[in-house]
């Protein structure tokens, strides 16, 4: 393991890495999102769409709340969720990332936030896809949507956003060095399959 994975695996939570271990299972691979990085590629549609958002429900505040509160009511709470969509989502990922951990093991991927923590087995991962950075970081997305599609819905970072009757999809988001980190997931399926 580099020094970075050895300290993660040696620091606070080896007990919880340890109890998520099968018997007949071995880390590869430890990393955490990059910090500090705050737009993708869908921010190009987002934070324009936020815009428009937050100025339609500050003119219809605006406008019709003196006729009724129920307007007002209503209009603040839209523009409550649309100032969430421009800024807030920025604040929450970052959060999210601070308390995210990414572990490549012999069986399984595993991505913790915070307290909660799932997994996707290797011989369940049909398809591997990667999106690359200029500065070699990345997304590595587990499933047989294209990787921009698969993007789209989980990456909006919205919590009570769920998508209908699919299933979610599985990712590792701001990898650092995402080439060599696809390269060991990818070997590592090839030798579960």
């Amino acid at each position: 393991m580099r020094s970075q994975e050895k300290d993660f695996a040696d620091g606070l939570n080896r007990g919880w890495l340890n109890r998520q271990l099968k018997e007949d299972e071995n880390v590869i691979w430890i990393g955490k999102p990059v910090p500090g990085k705050l737009f993708h590629g869908y921010d190009a549609v987002m934070v324009p769409f936020s815009l428009a958002w937050c100025a339609m429900s500050l003119l219809f505040v605006t406008q019709f709340s003196e006729e009724d509160i129920v307007f007002a009511v209503f209009g603040t709470v839209f523009f409550v969720f649309g100032l969430y969509l421009l800024i807030g989502r920025f604040f929450h990922a970052q959060i999210m990332k601070r308390n995210t951990d990414y572990i490549v093991t012999t069986k399984r991927i595993l991505r913790r936030q915070g307290k909660n923590a799932d997994y996707i087995l290797l011989k369940k991962i049909p398809v591997v896809n990667r999106s690359v950075n200029r500065d070699g970081t990345g997304t590595i997305t587990f499933g047989r949507e294209p990787v921009e599609i698969s993007l789209v819905y989980c990456r909006i970072r919205m919590p009570f956003y769920q998508r209908e009757k699919r299933e979610p999809v599985f990712y590792l988001e701001d990898v650092p060095e995402v080439e060599k980190v696809y390269r060991i997931i990818t070997e590592q399926v090839m030798n579960e399959q």
